[in-house]
């Protein structure tokens, strides 16, 4: 099963909040990113007296800034340089966080001590187009509950056709979200929102999200903010792994410490899979790459690994519990394995069918799709 199904709609409903912004500005705007003071201003009914934590998020490594709360109320001002992502939480507590988007200007928020998170919000333009936004995706998603405990009750019983079908139906949800935020990186190439929300949908590797063309069209000022300049490098990386290119090379060591290069394949299609033995959907997943191996591999098909694994032995015990019996590698590096950061690995499973002539024509397909393309070009 998909990563997405049990993860997507959580990692956008994270951000929900309670939102009476009173800004009304135009959606579109000039290339020119604000800058300023921040004044944040706020009460938390039902805490007399203690510490926030916020944390602007405009680089790496953010180190959060200390606010007191005196007599239930707060006050904290700063200069920005962009529209930053904003998580405001008490200390101790970062299970409850309130997240938001602040401009340059003055944000007013409104929550309680034991529902941290549901806060109301005033801010700016940002937070608006972020609550609109995060409010179509939250409607869309809203069947992704039920879909994820159907799916569940179809795997312990082991009803493939079932399973299929619901993997069908959430895709289907996802598409409609993916659309959604398409047509708003489309409206809005001069908003911090487009960034950070085309970044974290592709956490989730979903189909037909336009990350090269959203970043392409960024005005000059967004590109030049932190979320734009994380966006463009990952549009750097899916350019170079978009269906027709060249799958890029690299060589890591297999479970006994030999060499081996994605080229050494040349001449076959191989499926490299990205996967990890703590990954719960690669492991679900499995099965059915195993089949599909075992189908076309007398028809110059094969499996190229690459392992996210940290232990060697969880690794190769993976290995020898999944019945995976085909090349395997791994720099042991977990989420910074040098090969998924050079294909701009956010999620997994993840895969790339290359050709012969070491040309990717397919990318992310399991389930009956990973059959139906290999049946396509292995005739």
């Amino acid at each position: 099963m998909k990563k997405t199904l049990l993860v997507f709609a959580s990692s956008l409903l994270l951000f929900a909040c309670k939102n009476d912004d009173k800004d009304n500005s135009e959606k579109k705007s000039d290339s020119k990113i604000s800058s300023g003071k921040l004044t944040i201003k706020g009460t938390v009914e039902g805490m007399e007296d203690g510490v926030l934590e916020l944390f602007l998020i405009d680089k790496d490594d953010v180190v959060p800034d200390t606010i007191k709360v005196k007599g239930g109320k707060f006050d904290f001002s700063k200069e920005i340089s962009e529209p930053v992502h904003s998580v405001l939480r008490e200390v101790g507590h970062p299970d409850e966080s309130l997240v938001f988007f602040a401009d340059p200007g003055e944000v007013k928020i409104t929550t309680n001590k034991d529902s941290f998170y549901v806060g109301k919000i005033e801010a700016g333009a940002s937070q608006k187009q972020f609550k609109e936004l995060n409010d179509k995706i939250k409607v869309i998603m809203e069947p992704a509950q039920k879909i994820s405990e159907a799916y569940m009750q179809a795997q312990q019983s082991n009803d493939q056709v079932a399973m299929e079908r619901i993997v069908s139906e959430f895709d289907s949800l996802q598409s409609k979200v993916v659309t959604v935020v398409n047509t708003f990186a489309k409206e809005n190439n001069n908003s911090i929102v487009t960034p950070f929300m085309v970044l974290n949908l592709s956490s989730q590797n979903p189909k037909n999200l336009e990350i090269v063309n959203i970043s392409n069209a960024m005005s000059d000022g967004l590109k030049g903010t932190f979320y734009g300049k994380k966006l463009a490098e990952m549009a750097d990386k899916e350019a170079k792994t978009t269906i027709g290119a060249i799958a890029p090379d690299f060589t890591q060591e297999d479970p006994n410490g030999k060499s081996i290069a994605l080229s050494s394949f040349r001449g076959k299609y191989v499926l490299v899979d990205f996967w990890a033995s703590w990954c719960g959907p690669c492991r679900q997943e499995n099965p059915n790459v195993v089949d599909a191996y075992n189908k076309y591999k007398g028809k110059n098909f094969t499996v190229f690994g690459v392992s996210l694994d940290k232990s060697k032995d969880a690794w190769t015990k993976a290995i020898m519990e999944d019945k995976l019996a085909w090349e395997h590698v791994s720099d042991l590096q977990y989420w910074n394995n040098a090969a998924a950061r050079l294909y701009g690995i956010q999620a997994i499973p993840a895969n790339f069918l290359i050709d012969p002539q070491g040309k990717i024509i397919a990318k992310n397909i399991t389930g009956k799709e990973l059959h139906n393309k290999l049946a396509e070009v292995l005739k």
